[in-house]
């Protein structure tokens, strides 16, 4: 195991082999060479300053060797190919402050937004000169976006209350193409691996809701996690499983909840634990929030 200094966050590439570590009070990004998680080894550090506009930078890496940093000074692209060596690619001074942003590595489209203004949307295939589509500004009061895949994506708007789906495959003529209503006010944002759920979650009571995204223009309704306040969330590689840590749980049972939300995959698992004996009372207790009841040992 190994431990870093980091106040206020860390990033790490989708390949994990560096991690970058906030110290603000040192005024500076460490750029950490973690190929080896046993012995980590300090490959560079990238300055920033904190003091006014921002109340604290913001650093995250685009794909495996593009560091943002976002701090008083606008925001800057840093290239690590040689992370020991880091270049400032890029610089532009953003009109007001920003709230947060998403990255699609694969088109190399950046979504920035901020509480008040429109999002924009850059491209970045060129680090030392990116381009901003002007035409492809929209949805104000953004609160948070996600990446359906490579050509839509789901912004949170309308006082939180709504989730609109665009497609930004010509971000200059971004299209929408459907609405999908909040029971809540929601917070944020998750994607499966495989694209085809999206998980909203309530800032306040943390629920959570999911969306069948596999047609973008046709969301499905999933319905509700049951029994869940989650105040993080993260889906699984398997594409099948949601981690969670849940705030309806006594501080004495914190943990980190491991939920499916397939219906297949909970049929085999009540299949293999309870040998078909739960009877619809036991389910009507457990599960039937989300799934039909049937035996669950039925084909």
């Amino acid at each position: 195991m190994s431990t870093f200094a980091a106040e206020g966050g860390a990033s790490v590439p989708n390949d994990a082999h560096l991690l970058a570590a906030r110290e603000q009070s040192r005024q500076r990004v460490a750029v950490w060479d973690i190929a080896d998680p046993r012995h980590p080894t300090l490959a560079a550090t990238v300055p920033v300053r904190a003091e006014s506009q921002v109340s604290a930078a913001q650093t995250a890496f685009l794909g495996s060797t593009t560091l943002f940093v976002y701090d008083d000074d606008g925001v800057r692209l840093w290239d690590l190919t040689n992370a020991r060596e880091p270049v400032a690619a890029s610089s532009w001074r953003p009109d007001r402050p920003l709230r947060g942003i998403a990255y699609n590595p694969r088109t190399q489209l950046l979504l920035l937004w901020d509480l008040a203004g429109p999002m924009e949307m850059w491209d970045l295939s060129d680090l030392r000169h990116p381009h901003e589509f002007e035409k492809g500004r929209l949805s104000a009061n953004v609160k948070d976006v996600a990446f359906l895949n490579d050509r839509t994506v789901a912004v949170v708007t309308e006082n939180d209350k709504a989730i609109s789906v665009w497609n930004v495959a010509n971000p200059n003529e971004p299209r929408r193409l459907s609405t999908v209503p909040a029971d809540s006010a929601v917070d944020s944002l998750f994607v499966s691996p495989d694209e085809t759920t999206l998980a909203e979650r309530a800032g306040f009571s943390g629920e959570v809701h999911l969306w069948g995204v596999g047609d973008s223009r046709d969301p499905v309704d999933l319905g509700l996690l049951p029994d869940v306040g989650a105040n993080s969330l993260e889906f699984a590689p398997d594409g099948r499983t949601i981690a969670m840590q849940d705030s309806r749980q006594p501080s004495d049972a914190a943990g980190v909840l491991l939920m499916t939300y397939q219906p297949d995959s909970v049929y085999r698992y009540l299949c293999a634990s309870t040998k078909a004996t739960i009877t619809p009372t036991q389910w009507e207790s457990s599960v039937a929030e989300m799934y039909p009841y049937r035996q669950p040992c039925d084909q």
